[in-house]
């Protein structure tokens, strides 16, 4: 087998006058192994794309400015050497087929289908470049600037940039640049996580707390709690078992017919976080507005979590909706309404199998969920209940997959161009998105350099992105918009979601029992049932 070469150094990128160079071109090969003579996973066969790269991809074909890209950031304490961080990335990134190949077909509808193509040689030197920006503060809007570059599908679709400033000698930033055909976020950041020191090691999820190893959650309470507490203590126990059998039917039927009739759904509430559409305009721009916000102690997270009995996933959604309501509520004329009952996010749902090595898995294995947020509840606490009943109530429902199989008949059976317009009429429906991934629980350096923080940001055609990920006990937290949501700056969105976990925070500190207020859902619930029952029962009579 013949050797990915990394070719010699090009000389140093220009001063900050725009953005990364373009790298040259490979040439083809059928087999191809990396600088280290380790690869990981090839290719799909025929160099067919998966699902969800695919739909990426036809979004980007006929939008450019709907291109899928995702950048992942790492400060750094002190400035590696250029040529040192190329023999990094040649040596770890190469192992992984993505990074090898090319898009051939890519940005083009009509004709053959793209397929992934390996390259016999990848020029490491000009894909790997160096810039001085003028200060570490111009950090965040060289991010926003990157997502409106096209990508040439002709090259490979990453880019690294070692970015110094010249305000702050001693500092630097790494900038991976990624199209999200490549892989899915888990992936990305474990192959990303590779090039810093210890390698593959950084890839490794720490193993997970034993459910009897848990902590009891003194603020807990059930999904039924409310509903049963006016009943005296001896009839709970009978009247729990109907009412549970109720809300899984419930959940089960909901979920099947929201998974299936979602692009005819009315969409959110207009708002000033929503435009009123992605296709038409003034829909999503060009530009991006990226802002990092000051990195929150882990610990808090952890806090709320443990007290209340939820998730890291619930105490993050519970925060984005408080974050908007506060941020609603704060815009001129703005007043309590209605509204605030019909907002939404999408946050991507991870379809492997507990235990898969994401890194052995290679692609994109995820798709779309939806939860409502209760942004019209007037305190944090009772937006983090019901935040997690809903979330609860997504794990009993089959949305995920009825979704995915209608998303998979579409994309097979509907021309591009009607199956992009489909996409993005279900896009417009929905107001913010929410990624989350876990880094690092410990510090890790960049050829000697300590890693002072990473974050990321995601780009979609919803047109406000939070992105969180974890590291070394801090939750680094990020936001993504289209600069005419938020034309003022993001930095006051993500003061707000930092202010809805420190309320939370101070909720789950108060020692105290759970206040329950009655909840008539079940009730509706069983009502619902039984007449469902009684109506089948009778007719079924009727019949015979």
């Amino acid at each position: 087998m013949r050797a990915c070469k990394a070719k010699a150094p090009m000389g140093e990128a220009a001063q900050y006058a725009g953005l990364a160079d373009e790298p040259p071109r490979g040439r083809s090969g059928s087999e191809v192994d990396a600088v280290s003579g380790l690869l990981v996973g090839k290719p799909p066969r025929g160099g067919k794309l998966d699902l969800m790269a695919s739909s990426m991809h036809t979004l980007g074909a006929v939008q450019t400015r709907y291109e899928s890209t995702v950048v992942a950031i790492a400060r750094c304490d002190g400035t590696p050497k250029l040529e040192a961080l190329r023999a990094r990335v040649a040596a770890e990134l190469l192992q992984f087929w993505p990074f090898r190949c090319v898009l051939d077909g890519g940005g083009k509808i009509g004709g053959q289908p793209p397929r992934w193509r390996e390259l016999l040689e990848v020029d490491v030197s000009s894909l790997v470049s160096a810039r001085t920006l003028p200060r570490e503060a111009d950090l965040d809007a060289y991010i926003g600037d990157s997502f409106a570059l096209a990508w040439d599908w002709a090259l490979p679709l990453w880019r690294v940039e070692l970015l110094s400033f010249a305000n702050a000698p001693r500092k630097s930033a790494l900038l991976v640049r990624l199209n999200h055909c490549l892989a899915d976020g888990v992936s990305m950041l474990k192959m990303f996580l590779s090039v810093f020191d210890g390698g593959r090691a950084n890839a490794i999820d720490p193993p997970r707390r034993r459910r009897a190893e848990r902590k009891a959650a003194p603020l807990a309470c059930g999904p039924l709690d409310g509903a049963l507490s006016f009943l005296p203590a001896a009839l709970v126990p009978l009247a729990r078992p109907p009412l549970n059998l109720a809300r899984r039917f419930w959940v089960f039927v909901d979920g099947l017919f929201y998974g299936a009739l979602v692009p005819l759904l009315p969409a959110d509430a207009p708002t000033p976080l929503k435009l009123p559409s992605c296709q038409g305009s003034p829909g999503l721009s060009a530009r991006r507005v990226a802002t990092t916000g000051a990195p929150i102690p882990f610990a808090k997270v952890q806090q709320v979590k443990d007290a209340f009995g939820c998730t890291v996933n619930d105490v993050l959604v519970s925060c984005v909706a408080g974050a908007v309501r506060q941020h609603l509520l704060a815009q001129p004329g703005a007043k309590q309404s209605p509204a605030l009952r019909r907002i939404r996010a999408l946050f991507p749902a991870n379809l492997r199998r507990e235990g898969v090595d994401p890194l052995a898995d290679l692609g994109n294995e995820w798709s779309m969920l939806s939860v409502g947020l209760p942004t019209h509840l007037p305190t944090a606490e009772a937006r983090l209940r019901e935040t997690q009943r809903r979330t609860e109530e997504l794990k009993l429902s089959p949305e995920l997959s009825v979704m995915l199989a209608v998303n998979q008949l579409g994309a097979a059976l509907l021309p591009p161009q009607l199956f992009a317009k489909t996409t993005l009429d279900v896009m417009d429906k929905f107001s913010v998105l929410l990624s989350n991934v876990a880094g690092p629980s410990s510090r890790t350096q960049l050829l000697g350099c300590e890693v002072a923080a990473f974050s990321f940001f995601a780009t979609s055609m919803v047109s406000c992105c939070f992105d969180c990920i974890s590291y070394a006990g801090g939750l680094h937290c990020t936001l993504l918009a289209d600069a005419q949501v938020l034309p003022n700056g993001a930095q006051p969105l993500l003061r707000a979601f930092a202010a809805e976990l420190d309320a939370l925070v101070a909720a789950a500190r108060e020692p105290r029992a759970p206040q329950l207020q009655f909840d008539a859902l079940p009730w509706r619930r069983l009502g619902s049932l039984l007449a469902v029952v009684i109506s089948l029962t009778l007719s079924l009579r009727y019949l015979t």
